[in-house]
């Protein structure tokens, strides 16, 4: 951690006056549009109106965000003739001595090529950037602590560079947890599978997505709304972060023997304003012959929302008797649904808000009908687990030793922020600003040739 604050800065400038990357600074406001999460409150209290995080100016040629950065980065490698072996993946660590003893240094990959199985030698190191594993799907079910459903990540995220380090003794951390996201069933199916994603065109990205039946959703908790389980319970504050609510459905319970918050049901009335999966908004679909996608369940009445879904109605009907009183008021007082930043500043009905008709801006009474229904299941961005590093990011093994000419970055090392969320593009921090840091230790050795 104090590794990356010591180089986030340095990092964005040679990014900046050395690649030539147009990089944004968004200015901090008094109401910002997006807020920090931290898992300590203290931090969200001293930092949640400070502009922490950075961008990119668009491309030529349009591309923003993720695929904006990866055009850059192409074309700093490019003026930098540096080699891409693109379908060559790497199968294993060359280690000179003995990784069971440990009196040896990683001097290169042995990789699959079109030809071939190849070595490759590596005259100062090797970094390991695989990304994530979360396309194993043995090694999901083994190490995430509860039911995962959907990944944003791409399926070629299986888990590497992980083995790799493995092979050679690293240590692995924190393989437990993952960035968390909810997905809406909108087809048929409940399988893992790669989520929908599309590009800047709005065309779909990965071949997978013909036959997609889960859609990601990130807003929980907009006024109108609420989420129960199949025994008409609340379990959570609704508005919270995407990767907070997932630590809902971990919940396993020991007497029906079942994940008890899987799946969950996301309830809105005809005021919704949030999207119910595949652009449905429960005010367009009420005008008079406006379809209703076929995942989204509509309903006159409450009592018959219940029946319909296999919901505990007696549960059910006590429970929006309750969050509709609070919610009258402004207040949640079981979750505290609307006073956190993260609450407010991403999930909030703003409008209906600055009308005052609503006092808070995450809560209203769901009591207008008709009532709509969409199946919720927790999924996951990425996993979070992976290879243990040092503040210089040299890859660590079991016994607190460094693996000598071993580094590691991006999503295949162990998360800096452990069972927390710092905020979007996080992920990302961990490949730019830990492959800074490896480079600049690296830059202090000496070729092993020598």
């Amino acid at each position: 951690m104090e590794a990356m604050l010591d180089n986030y800065v340095p990092a964005i400038d040679y990014l900046s006056d050395e690649c030539n990357i147009p990089i944004t600074y968004p200015q901090s406001s008094d109401t910002p549009g997006f807020a920090l999460y931290t898992a300590c409150s203290c931090l969200e209290k001293d930092y949640s109106n400070i502009g922490m995080h950075v961008a990119c100016e668009p491309t030529s040629d349009g591309k923003t965000t993720g695929r904006a950065w990866m055009q850059y980065f192409t074309e700093a490698l490019e003026e930098r003739n540096v080699e891409v072996m693109m379908g060559t993946p790497a199968t294993s660590l060359i280690y000179k001595g003995d990784p069971l003893l440990g009196n040896g240094e990683v001097v290169g990959v042995y990789a699959d090529s079109p030809d071939g199985t190849i070595a490759i030698k590596a005259r100062y190191a090797v970094i390991l950037g695989t990304g994530g594993f979360d396309h194993n799907e043995e090694m999901v079910k083994t190490n995430l602590r509860g039911p995962v459903y959907a990944t944003f990540a791409i399926d070629t995220n299986t888990g590497d560079g992980h083995a790799m380090a493995a092979n050679v003794g690293a240590a692995l951390r924190n393989m437990s947890e993952c960035y968390r996201m909810a997905f809406i069933k909108t087809g048929d199916e409940v399988q893992y599978q790669v989520c929908h994603v599309e590009d800047d065109d709005g065309q779909t990205m990965m071949s997978e997505q013909a036959n997609a039946t889960m859609e990601a959703i990130n807003q929980l908790g907009r006024a109108s709304s609420i989420v129960v389980n199949k025994h008409g319970e609340r379990f959570g504050c609704e508005s919270v972060s995407y990767d907070d609510w997932g630590r809902n459905c971990e919940l396993f319970d020991t007497g029906f023997h079942e994940w008890r918050n899987v799946p969950a049901y996301l309830i809105a009335d005809s005021n919704y304003t949030g999207n119910l999966g595949k652009m449905a908004v429960p005010q367009k679909m009420t005008v008079e012959g406006a379809e209703v996608p076929s995942h989204v369940k509509k309903f006159d009445t409450l009592e018959e929302l219940a029946d319909g879904m296999g919901i505990d109605k007696e549960n059910l009907m006590a429970t929006i008797e309750r969050f509709n009183e609070n919610a009258a008021q402004g207040i949640d007082p079981d979750y505290n649904r609307g006073v956190n930043s993260w609450d407010r500043y991403t999930n909030s009905d703003i409008q209906r808000f600055q009308n005052g008709e609503i006092p808070n801006p995450c809560l209203a009474p769901v009591e207008t009908g008709p009532f709509y229904v969409v199946e919720v299941y927790p999924g996951m961005m990425q996993t979070k687990g992976g290879i243990k590093i040092n503040g210089n990011a040299q890859v660590i093994n079991n016994n607190g030793e460094i693996i000598p000419r071993l580094y590691a970055g991006s999503n295949c090392i162990a998360n800096p922020l452990g069972r927390g969320y710092g905020w979007g593009g996080a992920t990302a921090a961990n490949g730019f600003v830990v492959g800074y840091i490896a480079a600049n230790h690296i830059a202090t050795l000496e070729s092993w040739e020598a």
